[in-house]
């Protein structure tokens, strides 16, 4: 029988040295919270802190020693924060896995090697290991494990948990090889095992205390998989990110950062700051280096929606076993100019800040300063598509239409999440459109229309809830601004049909003898704000302006150079607008090389006009709101762009922004406080927001 037991503890000790030794790249999964706090508005400025450790066994032989351990690291980053801003501090990975080591201090204290240490602790927890090994049939790593799971798990989530309410720091935990704990009604965690699962688990706190969530590995690495550990990997699919004051995180430790699958997967969720916690094992050589460079400083450099990567480091000796590593901040190149670099490597762009050593301890702690609105990617960058219009439809969110004009038209849709600094793809496929009269906006619902086909999506939801093409008979097509009615060209002229019902009537037989081509251009058809009249461009020649009473058929036509001054050069009318409040028209006429916009009184045509020119160059409305026309000014390729913000009642004009970016799409706020002006620049879009002070 004793050579039984020494034969036991002899598999049991071989097994667990194998559990610890092996390089420790590792994590990323499914997010499964106990309680969320409420979500935080996004804000401008944050501190960040990066957690560079360094092993002692000492630390691991109570949970008073491991709490006082962490604790220094929390001690640092508020020795250099300001207590004003938020705060997010991270450690590496696998700070809480020798928390199994607890109760065997004086083999801690005693043993110089892994392998003395392991069998002190197995002598003392024989009967729990072999139940588990016996329970869930598995090999003898999950078996201690599992055995010690309950007071690891106690000691590394309660350590954390309570300094970070005690501090009010968001925290990323590290990591540490647990089971899948649940919880409570209250969302308070059960420390019991219920499988013979066990994961490389991060845990993420909110200032609050409470977890908001975690992450398990995807990606196993040899010695990890059921061959080697018997680890369990989590599954891609389970991945999440999650919406902070600091931005929208994904997590991925050590080896999933190498990961193309697992970033493009979090980036597609939204992430915009990516943690990467890391305990490389072996020598931190200039092969390593080189290698490690394709991870937190790599993916930020390659995914432009990335804008911060934070990689903290374990380092120094775990019994016999060495770590090394330098942790750093890492932020895109042109935010970090100055070359910086692992010890053994030449320095590039795009650090920010590295530890001093590989070996030592050190916080790494900056405040980042954010823009509010920096290069947005992903849904929006795809080649060959440029974003048309924008729609600003609510408080935090914009409907963004991006076209390919290629061989076959194409359409992007995509609403863009401005606190989540996240975008939603809503539609691509076959499809155009060119100015704002293509959106729809209603209380309901936002959409497009294009030349024979609307697309339209839940407010709320995003979920569509029609796509609508017209008639074979009709042409180009425009909804009222309540969807109740459809303004449609025929060859034989206009009609309006009614939507419930379907039955269409001619409303005027003057836009006839057209070719199909040459019927109403986008935006030559509109409604008026409160859909009592429609407003076409009814001939060849396009110098004519129809305004049609829907209710009476009554109509008025402003004829160029007769009823309105015909400028100079004119080619021909372009589009035309009713103003709300007063309806006027706005008519955009093109001429020769540059572009003018008119304001006309539907009455009295040409007597109460007014001429925005801007000397030649090429003049574009984005917006009309509350007696504002919002135009973007683009001069030659080497001048400076131009958002300009006219007050037409006023007669004054105020440059918004000048910029050397291509001003593709602008809207007001609803609240008309604000602008979101959307400008490209070698392939990129940017989004900003333009306050609109007073004068």
């Amino acid at each position: 029988m004793k050579r039984l037991l020494c034969a036991v503890v002899a598999i049991v000790i071989l097994s667990l040295a194998a559990f610890l030794i092996y390089d420790s790249r590792g994590l990323t999964g499914p997010v499964t919270t106990a309680a969320f706090s409420p979500p935080a508005t996004v804000v401008d400025e944050y501190q960040v802190a990066v957690v560079q450790m360094r092993w002692d066994v000492s630390d691991y032989y109570c949970r008073e020693t491991f709490a006082r351990k962490v604790e220094l690291a929390f001690e640092a980053a508020r020795g250099a924060a300001d207590p004003g801003l938020p705060l997010l501090i991270v450690f590496p990975e696998y700070v809480g896995t020798p928390c199994i080591f607890q109760g065997a201090e004086q083999a801690l204290a005693e043993g110089t090697k892994l392998q003395g240490a392991i069998k002190a602790m197995v002598k003392g927890n024989l009967p729990s290991v072999l139940h588990h090994k016996i329970r869930y049939s598995v090999g003898w790593p999950q078996a201690v494990g599992l055995a010690k799971a309950r007071i690891a798990g106690q000691t590394y989530v309660e350590t954390f948990s309570s300094l970070a309410e005690r501090y009010r720091y968001y925290v990323i935990a590290g990591s540490a090889v647990l089971p899948d704990f649940s919880y409570d009604n209250d969302g308070k965690l059960i420390y019991r095992v219920h499988s013979g699962e066990l994961y490389n688990t991060c845990y993420f706190f909110g200032p609050d205390g409470k977890i908001i969530g975690t992450q398990k590995k995807v990606h196993l690495t040899e010695l990890e998989s059921e061959a080697g550990l018997g680890l369990t990997p989590g599954r891609l699919d389970d991945l999440k990110v999650y919406e902070t004051p600091f931005g929208i995180i994904g997590i991925a430790v050590c080896l999933d950062a190498f990961n193309d699958e697992i970033v493009d997967k979090l980036i597609a969720l939204g992430a915009n700051v990516l943690v990467q916690p890391s305990a490389n094992y072996g020598a931190w050589d200039q092969e390593q280096q080189s290698d490690w460079l394709r991870s937190s400083h790599g993916m930020v450099q390659a995914h432009p929606q990335l804008r911060l990567a934070l990689n903290p480091m374990m380092t120094g000796p775990l019994f016999e076993l060495e770590y090394a590593g330098q942790s750093s901040i890492c932020v895109p190149a042109a935010e970090a100019p100055a070359p910086r670099n692992y010890s053994a490597l030449p320095g590039v762009p795009g650090f920010l800040m590295i530890a001093d050593s590989h070996n030592t301890e050190q916080v790494l702690y900056t405040v980042i300063h954010r823009p509010r609105q920096g290069p947005v990617v992903g849904p929006l960058d795809v080649p060959g598509y440029t974003l048309i219009e924008c729609r600003w439809y609510d408080e935090t969110r914009a409907l963004l239409a991006l076209a390919d004009y290629g061989e076959q038209s194409k359409l992007r849709l995509v609403v863009y999440d401005m606190l989540r600094e996240a975008c939603t793809v809503l539609y691509e496929g076959n499809g155009s459109v060119n100015y704002g009269d293509d959106i729809i906006v209603t209380d309901e619902h936002i959409g497009v229309q294009s030349y024979k086909r609307a697309l339209v999506f839940d407010r709320e939801t995003l979920r569509l809830v029609s796509d609508t093409t017209w008639d074979h008979r009709d042409g180009l097509g425009r909804y009222s601004h309540d969807m109740t009615y459809l303004a449609v060209i025929r060859e034989d002229g206009l009609y309006i049909k009614d939507v419930a019902t379907g039955k269409a009537s001619l409303l005027d037989g003057t836009p006839k003898a057209l070719e199909p081509e040459e019927q109403l251009g986008h935006g030559g058809l509109t409604w008026s704000p409160d859909d009592s009249k429609v407003i076409f461009i009814p001939d060849y020649g396009r110098s004519s302006i129809g305004l049609i009473d829907v209710a009476s058929g009554e109509k008025t036509l402003l004829s160029g150079g007769q009823d309105f001054p015909w400028p100079e050069s004119t080619v021909e009318l372009l589009r035309c607008w009713v103003l709300p409040g007063d309806g006027d028209i706005l008519v955009d006429v093109l001429r020769e090389s540059d572009n003018v916009l008119l304001r006309l009184n539907a009455d009295h045509g040409y007597a109460s006009h007014e001429l925005i020119d801007e000397d030649g160059r090429e003049t574009v409305l984005m917006a009309v709101r509350d007696g504002k026309l919002l135009y973007a000014v683009r001069g030659s390729r080497a001048e400076p762009k131009r958002l300009v913000c006219y007050d037409y009642n006023l007669e004054e004009r105020r440059v918004l922004l000048t910029t050397d970016d291509f001003i593709v799409g602008a809207d007001f706020a609803p609240d008309g406080t604000k602008v979101l002006c959307v400008t490209l620049l070698d392939g990129k879009h940017r989004l900003r927001e333009v306050t609109l002070a007073p004068q």
